[in-house]
């Protein structure tokens, strides 16, 4: 890619930039929860139609996802961007989504325009909904939305991390009710079947068991129903649990000792388990020439870049690994005392680092689907590495 080009982008991106600074704040005051980014999702659409996408709504059946594309010519490299804008309960914005959602539209809009008339390509936005809890990329995935994708971005913003590639860790939820039988705790308790008793005895297996599991296991559990009045024994209790393991096939045999445990705990009290899974997050495969080119273009703005640490988290991003070439980078707010998912993590993201993590979010992703957009050789590069990756 020409310096002309990537100067013509940059500067482009600089004269449009109080567009997406408003994106973001409008965001981080309105969050909206994993599968309820109404909201969000109009406003983002409103945005990309204004420049000229053609947007397509209810991707797998998910009412607030979307696919925005922007074609020019035919035949063309598909490059995709993964937006995210799902919030948490009470923290709001504490993962930085509104910053991903805003550098995704971002980085389409301002390439799409930059591109020149005679230079083909499709520039997509992939709209994700509900990464905290389900993953919404991973129902999208099966049903084949990123399919023939060439390439695939997203920066992550994060306390203190600069660095691109990396993996991530395979991750499950489960939803786990215990239905039990209602009664007077003082009249005639023993007609009762306690399903809160049947969740503790869970719990109390999670415990004994995790001093056995291998290294980077997680299974952090929440009782997110434990029934009603205290003199009424409860029918009905239900807990969720998230499980993380460091590698793939490890993970269906973790899940598979909590199905024991929950049904030990049904056993013990008389209650019934019914446990529900959700989808699986899988290991995130960094493609390592998209990484390199990415690597190279924010070196180039000055950065620093670390080595990505080993598999700290699970992402739906994974799952787009899975389905074309891939690559994920973080930039740092500059909080190094400050965790992700809490409330001084999302007041950060509107904050003048912020808006500075934002606008180089943008540059670095645009720049880097330029480049695989002109540069044919880089571009099967990095889909003959894709290819062997999935052939292992």
């Amino acid at each position: 890619m020409s310096d002309k080009l990537k100067d013509k982008l940059y500067q482009r991106i600089d004269d449009n930039f109080s567009e997406l600074q408003e994106m973001s704040k409008w965001l981080y005051d309105n969050p909206e929860l994993p599968m309820q980014e109404y909201k969000s999702v109009e406003r983002l659409i409103e945005y990309l139609e204004k420049y000229g996408f053609e947007v397509e709504t209810k991707i797998a059946n998910l009412d607030t996802s979307f696919i925005a594309r922007y074609k020019i010519g035919e035949g063309g490299p598909k490059i995709g961007f993964l937006a995210e804008y799902d919030a948490l309960p009470e923290v709001g914005h504490g993962c930085g989504h509104n910053l991903i959602a805003a550098s995704c539209v971002g980085s389409a809009v301002n390439l799409a325009k930059t591109l020149e008339p005679d230079t083909p390509a499709e520039i997509i936005v992939f709209g994700t909904p509900d990464e905290e809890y389900d993953g919404g990329k991973i129902f999208m995935a099966e049903e084949g939305a990123f399919q023939g994708i060439d390439a695939a971005l997203q920066i992550h913003p994060s306390p203190v991390r600069n660095d691109v590639g990396g993996s991530s860790t395979p991750h499950q939820t489960m939803v786990i009710d215990f239905h039990g039988k209602s009664a007077h705790t003082a009249f005639n308790p023993t007609e009762g079947i306690n399903a809160l008793n049947a969740v503790h005895i869970t719990f109390a297996g999670l415990h004994a068991m995790h001093q056995y599991l291998k290294r980077g296991t997680r299974i952090p559990a929440t009782i997110t129903n434990g029934g009603g009045a205290p003199n009424t024994v409860p029918d009905f209790a239900q807990m969720r649990v998230h499980v993380t393991t460091i590698e793939s096939d490890y993970l269906e045999e973790v899940v598979q000792k909590i199905e024991n445990c929950a049904q030990a705990g049904a056993l013990a009290t008389g209650a019934r388990a019914e446990i529900n899974k959700g989808p699986a997050y899988k290991k995130l495969f960094s493609n390592g020439v998209l990484t390199k080119q990415m690597e190279k273009n924010l070196k180039e703005m000055g950065y620093d870049l670390a080595e990505p640490p080993e598999a700290p988290y699970a992402t739906d991003v994974g799952n787009v690994s899975w389905e074309c070439p891939t690559t994920m980078g973080h930039l740092s707010l500059q909080i190094p005392d400050v965790a992700m998912h809490t409330k001084k993590m999302a007041s950060t993201t509107v904050s003048e680092q912020g808006e500075k993590t934002l606008r180089d979010s943008v540059k670095a992703m645009a720049s880097t689907a330029l480049d695989m957009i002109t540069d044919n050789e880089l571009l099967e590069q990095a889909k003959q590495e894709f290819n062997e990756t999935m052939n292992k």
